[in-house]
């Protein structure tokens, strides 16, 4: 009887093993899509992420080029404007020293008539001012 209450012991283990291990494939099955679904939901979120990621990374690239470039059209305008800058100073300095060269030869005009008219003898001058007086009134 002992033994026969073991074997049955030992049969009843074995199935309940068995209804286990059915269990557990079945229990192993049913998660199996639960699973899948969650790992693709997840992989969509990665795939998003990632594919924004590519296009950010793309986007930075192309702001950077228009970067570059405007700055080097900004360096070119600062170029333009200095170089303009310094032909201004140039026509001015140009104008200062054709207004010095004006003064100065005005001021020999000046001296050089002053002498002409302190260096004659006064006969000289006298005789000027007659012509200049004949000069003036009118013949009848």
């Amino acid at each position: 009887m002992l033994t026969k209450l073991v074997k049955e012991h030992q049969n009843n283990v074995s199935k309940i093993k068995d209804e286990n291990e059915v269990l557990k494939k079945e229990a192993m099955m049913s998660v199996a899509p639960v699973t899948n679904g969650l790992m693709d939901s997840v992989n969509q979120g990665v795939a998003c992420v990632f594919a924004n990621q590519k296009r950010l990374e793309q986007e930075a690239r192309v702001l950077q080029q228009s970067t570059t470039k405007f700055s080097k059209q900004t360096n070119q305008w600062l170029t333009l404007i200095d170089n303009f800058n310094n032909a201004l100073k140039e026509i001015g300095d140009v104008e200062n020293w054709s207004r010095s060269i004006e003064n100065d030869m005005q001021n020999i005009s000046n001296i050089l008539d002053y002498l002409y008219e302190n260096t004659q003898p006064p006969a000289l001058v006298k005789q000027q001012q007659q012509q200049q007086q004949q000069a003036q009134t009118p013949t009848k």
